[in-house]
């Protein structure tokens, strides 16, 4: 089995979503996180995990302490457990383009990462 994820946006439903290649965040703005859990053994199909399971995302920084993790939580745990989503706060702001993922269900750990799924907007770049 080999987990991974689908980045959500425009979620209004278990069955209405769009995909996306990348996260897309405003520095300065609350941003709601999607995915979805995809097993690429199967085509792609989604993975439904154990209704136990927890998943950790962790936006990685070489300084410690611009590290941001968080815990997601199940969108629609009745309907559909593939799809679940992350907050982060106007203060929160991603940093190095990577993100990496870890799913505990009862049967055991699965870990994946996704090299450039996070794209930050910066409101200040530089200059004078």
């Amino acid at each position: 089995m080999n987990i991974n994820n689908v980045f959500l946006k425009n979620v209004d439903s278990y069955n209405d979503f769009q995909t996306q290649n990348e996260w897309q965040v405003q520095e300065g703005q609350p941003n709601d996180l999607y995915f979805r859990l995809i097993d690429k053994d199967r085509d792609s199909l989604r993975y439904i995990p154990d209704a136990l399971a927890t998943i950790t995302v962790e936006f990685p920084s070489i300084d410690q302490l611009t590290t941001i993790s968080k815990t997601a939580s199940m969108v629609y745990s009745g309907e559909d457990r593939s799809i679940w989503k992350i907050s982060l706060t106007d203060a929160e702001i991603p940093i190095s383009g990577g993100v990496k993922f870890s799913m505990t269900e009862p049967s055991g750990n699965k870990k994946w990462r996704a090299e450039g799924g996070v794209k930050t907007k910066m409101l200040n770049v530089g200059g004078c």
